[in-house]
């Protein structure tokens, strides 16, 4: 029996993951340290992506429904039990994302905010010593 030929992506998402995929898969190595697990994560993260994409792309920032999805995958890769989808993610967490992206990383506050899915002035005050 013949199976219908797997469906491409939407253009779309193709360009979503070009623009992220790299920067997601750095971090995922920082946090993880070991690249078959950031590897796995990541692509979960883009097949979940792609699972829900029209949800995703009526959302007002899709890079945010993103970024939180890959700390979902990422805390299960952790071994954490990941928090439920709502919307909010903890201050602390986002503190330690930006620290990331930031020092580790070395992006600058505007990207950082591109890949978290949140405003400058947010990423600014999340880098900003407690």
């Amino acid at each position: 029996m013949n199976q219908p030929a797997p469906q491409a992506p939407p253009p779309e998402l193709r360009a979503f993951r070009q623009l992220y995929h790299a920067r997601y898969l750095r971090y995922a190595l920082v946090r993880l340290g070991r690249h078959r697990g950031a590897v796995e994560a990541v692509e979960r993260t883009f097949a979940e992506l792609a699972a829900r994409w029209p949800e995703v792309l009526s959302a007002p920032r899709p890079n945010a429904v993103a970024w939180r999805l890959l700390g979902r995958q990422l805390a299960h890769h952790e071994g954490q039990i990941p928090t439920a989808g709502g919307p909010a993610r903890p201050v602390e967490t986002m503190r330690a994302d930006a620290r990331v992206l930031s020092q580790s990383l070395g992006l600058p506050p505007a990207e950082v905010a591109d890949v978290m899915g949140v405003d400058p002035a947010h990423v600014t005050v999340l880098l900003r010593r407690p």
